[in-house]
Formats: C-alpha cells, sequence, structure tokens
C-alpha cells in the first residue's frame, strides 16, 4: 500500500477522482444501511407475537416442571429420611456383627487352645506345635479384632436410631463438605 500513487502525491487527478467517486457512493450505502435497519425493524415487530408466544409456551412448561419436581419432593423426602436413617443404622449394624461373629468364634478358639495347651506342652517334639501356636495366635487375633469392631462400630449404629435428626443433620454437613 505505500508504493500506492495515493500515497505518494494525494493531488494527482487519479486520486481525486477516486475519493470523488467514494464520496458519492457515501450516501448510497447510508441508504442502504438505513433499510436494513428498517428491515430488521419490521421483522421483530411482525413477528414478536410469535416470539412471545413461544417464550410463554416455554415458561409455562418451565412452570409445569417445577410443579412435578415440587410435587415429587414433598412425596419422597420423608421416606428418603427414613431411608437414611435406617441404612445408617443397618450399615453399622452389619459391622457390629461382623465383630461380634469375629469375637465369638476368636473365643470360642482360644478357649479351645488353652485347654489343650498344658497336654500339648508335655508332648516334646510334636510336629503340631506349628499348629499349636497358629491356633492361639488366632485365636487371641480373631478375639481382639471382633472385640475392637464391636464397640467402634455400637455407638454408630444406635446413634441413627436413638437420634435420627442429629444424625441427619451430620450427615448431611458431611454432604456438604
Amino acid at each position: 500500500m505505500a508504493d500506492h500513487p495515493c500515497v505518494v502525491d494525494p493531488t494527482l487527478t487519479e486520486c481525486v477522482e477516486l475519493a470523488e467517486k467514494l464520496a458519492a457512493q457515501v450516501p448510497v450505502v447510508t441508504q442502504n444501511l438505513s433499510n436494513v435497519t428498517q428491515n430488521l425493524s419490521d421483522v421483530l415487530k411482525s413477528n414478536a407475537p410469535a416470539v412471545m408466544e413461544r417464550l410463554n409456551a416455554a415458561i409455562a412448561h418451565i412452570g409445569e416442571w417445577v410443579e412435578t419436581g415440587e410435587a415429587f419432593a414433598t412425596e419422597q423426602v420423608p421416606l428418603l429420611v427414613t431411608e437414611i436413617v435406617y441404612w445408617g443404622a443397618a450399615s453399622q449394624a452389619f459391622w457390629v456383627v461382623l465383630g461380634a461373629c469375629f469375637f465369638v468364634v476368636g473365643v470360642s478358639i482360644a478357649r479351645f487352645a488353652f485347654k489343650r495347651w498344658a497336654a500339648w506342652c508335655e508332648r516334646d517334639g510334636d510336629e503340631d506345635a506349628a499348629r499349636r501356636i497358629w491356633s492361639v495366635v488366632l485365636g487371641c487375633f480373631c478375639t481382639i479384632m471382633g472385640f475392637f469392631m464391636f464397640t467402634c462400630h455400637l455407638m454408630p449404629m444406635l446413634k441413627p436410631l436413638v437420634a435420627p435428626r442429629l444424625y441427619l443433620i451430620e450427615y448431611f454437613q458431611h454432604l456438604v463438605r
């Protein structure tokens, strides 16, 4: 563009003629833009009732969804709250029962092993020595594990049953975090 003749000398006759042609086209371009805006305005005005009708239909449809959702929530929230409380108690009860089973099995194994311990100690060079030691270790381990499982899950199991509102508050606080 720097080597164009009008940039070098704007007084050339070619440049003057080009400027006059462009100046003559400005009113035509202005008139065309005015017509386009007028046409656009007319189109919007003529389609306004149809657009408003569609908007009103969409808003009515959204209102129906909200009413349906409200009715569903009103119906289902009490059931959901009850299920949350029962599930909290049941999930902890599983661990309490499992802990009690471990405890009973561990006590049984330990009791059997300790009853036989004196007889086992009298035998020297017996190949069942490893089994005897493992039975005592397993009995003690199961007893301790069952005791801790039972005691650690007993209070969380009772909380939804004894204080369901407190349990729900803590449950929803946990969900928000």
